[in-house]
Formats: C-alpha cells, sequence, structure tokens
C-alpha cells in the first residue's frame, strides 16, 4: 500500500506541475495558453521561410509564364502580319513593303549624307 501511497502523492505533483506551467504561468504573463502543444518559434519561422519560398518559385513561374505569352502573341501578330501580306499578294499580285519607322527610308538617309 505505501508504493501506491506514494505514486499518488507524485501523480499529484506531476498534475500540479503541469497545471501550473500550462495554465497558471501562462495566464500569469498573458501567453497563450498550453504552450506546450505551441509549435517553437524555430519551427514557425521554417514554415513562414518555407511558404515564402513557395510564393517566389510561383511568381517566377508566373513571370516566365506572362513572358512567354507575349512572346506568343508577338509570333501571332507577326504571322499575321505575313498572312496578310501575302493575301495582299496573291490578290493584287504586287507584295507590299513593310512599314519602316523612318518615313524616308533608307534612301533618305543616303541622300541627306
Amino acid at each position: 500500500m505505501l508504493f501506491l501511497e506514494m505514486l499518488e502523492i507524485a501523480f499529484l505533483i506531476c498534475v500540479a506541475i503541469g497545471i501550473l506551467t500550462q495554465i497558471i504561468m501562462p495566464i500569469l504573463k498573458s501567453e497563450n495558453l498550453f504552450p506546450m502543444f505551441r509549435p517553437s518559434r524555430k519551427a514557425q519561422l521554417e514554415q513562414e521561410l518555407a511558404e515564402a519560398r513557395r510564393e517566389m518559385e510561383e511568381s517566377r513561374l508566373q513571370r516566365e509564364l506572362y513572358e512567354l505569352r507575349a512572346k506568343s502573341l508577338d509570333h501571332r501578330l507577326a504571322n499575321h502580319d505575313v498572312l496578310q501580306r501575302a493575301a495582299d499578294f496573291a490578290v493584287n499580285g504586287e507584295l507590299p513593303l513593310p512599314q519602316t519607322a523612318d518615313p524616308e527610308g533608307p534612301a533618305g538617309k543616303k541622300a541627306a549624307k
């Protein structure tokens, strides 16, 4: 019987320590209850770091997607221009010259020199 009484006292001491460290002390410190079950600050920071890396990778992939779509649009517009010029050639029999940024063209540059 002495063993059971000592076991009962040890159990009560463990319960008292648990209540003291998990409930009473956090209340006095204005912290969350049951800190033993909360993730550590290091684990929380590692989780945030992993999330930030995933967001960064997602952002990089999103940027690549936008760039690829822009290139695709440029190619489609260029192909449309070529097809339009070919259709004009088929209808009119003459190939229109592409538009240049300089209205005088290369001949104007040579004449100016």
